[in-house]
């Protein structure tokens, strides 16, 4: 009887248990994609490998004992959620290399460092890592709306493309901006002389290929925010979309710093329709884009991602779990601006 393994930890007769299975090409898709998109959960990990899911699990159980990979999953006041698998030993990246999946200049050594310093897998143990999980969460955020593009454009055989993804500290810059404030006497919002350093911090930037579109005309760039509302500072709010209009539209500054001459929009992805709502009437602000609302901002609600646009089931055990059967939701007109009442698609 084969011998049942801890969920929790792992030890030297865990270890000893898998000794004789393999590190095979899965193993090395799995450990890739898990270098690229960070944190993932098993249900979407087995929807990127390619193959029998069943296998994957073992792929993903053997990684784990040989502590090659690890994996936690969020508290829960009744049963723990489904495991998020992360990369925390260098070794990994180090078998990539080695297999030559990977330059290690293409791999994030930094990162695995940081990951095993913060000792995710212990959040099951101790109640006093907040920080950490509203960390997780974010990240795990962004995670999924990376796995359902690429997911999305498997759909397309082809027609679509993710071509470029980039997230963390190489999209960070500033741009200054002018001050503004509130005339009385004119009873509008107007720019002073006095200038002030805003950060312009997207979650992530992306790049869409449309292969059916005519050449110079096939690529569209995005810039994507996952808030968790974990702010509710109304000008905080302001200011960090105020950042991307200056960026983008009055200083071109993506020219510049990603080589491209456009940006399609800014997508805002929140947790919830009323918060979704909130952040589009602040985008209509006069202090972000002037008199006019700007339509570069797009804004969408997780929702929508995991129950469907009709807030439908597929059956009784996808439960908030859409965008698992339907991943090209993404693509969907589920996107509002502030600046008229069309839904917006991104393939538009």
């Amino acid at each position: 009887m084969q011998q049942r393994l801890p969920k929790y930890r792992r030890t030297d007769d865990s270890l000893a248990a898998l000794s004789h299975r393999q590190i095979t090409d899965r193993s090395l898709e799995i450990i890739s994609f898990l270098s690229f998109y960070h944190i993932l959960p098993t249900s979407l990990l087995v929807k990127l490998v390619e193959g029998n899911e069943d296998i994957t699990c073992r792929h993903l159980q053997t990684l784990y004992h040989r502590r090659l990979i690890n994996r936690f999953s969020f508290p829960s006041v009744i049963n723990p959620g489904e495991f998020h698998y992360y990369i925390d030993h260098p070794a990994a990246l180090e078998l990539l290399t080695d297999a030559g999946w990977a330059e290690p200049h293409d791999l994030n050594f930094d990162r695995v460092r940081y990951d095993r310093d913060k000792k995710y897998d212990q959040i099951h143990f101790d109640g006093e890592r907040q920080g950490s999980l509203l960390y997780l969460k974010h990240e795990a955020m962004i995670s999924r709306f990376h796995t359902l593009l690429e997911l999305a454009c498997r759909t397309t055989k082809g027609k679509v493309e993710l071509i470029d993804w980039r997230q963390g500290p190489e999209l960070w810059h500033s741009v200054i901006v002018p001050k503004v404030a509130f005339d009385n006497q004119r009873d509008l919002w107007g720019e002073q002389k006095e200038t002030e350093r805003l950060p312009h911090r997207p979650d992530a930037f992306f790049t869409l290929r449309f292969t059916d579109r005519p050449e110079g005309d096939q690529d569209s760039h995005f810039f994507y925010e996952a808030d968790r509302k974990t702010t509710t500072d109304r000008k905080r709010i302001i200011k960090k979309l105020r950042a991307h209009f200056h960026y983008i539209v009055k200083q071109k500054r993506h020219e510049t710093d990603y080589q491209i001459n456009r940006i399609r929009a800014v997508l805002v992805e929140t947790i919830d329709d009323h918060w979704a709502m909130r952040l589009r009437e602040v985008g209509s602000h006069p202090i972000v884009s002037g008199p006019k609302p700007s339509p570069l901002f797009w804004f969408t609600t997780s929702r929508l991602f995991e129950h469907g646009p009709e807030q439908e089931q597929i059956d009784t055990q996808s439960k908030g779990t859409y965008f698992l059967k339907q991943p090209e939701i993404i693509f969907h007109g589920v996107w509002a601006t502030p600046a008229g009442e069309t839904l917006h698609s991104l393939l538009d």
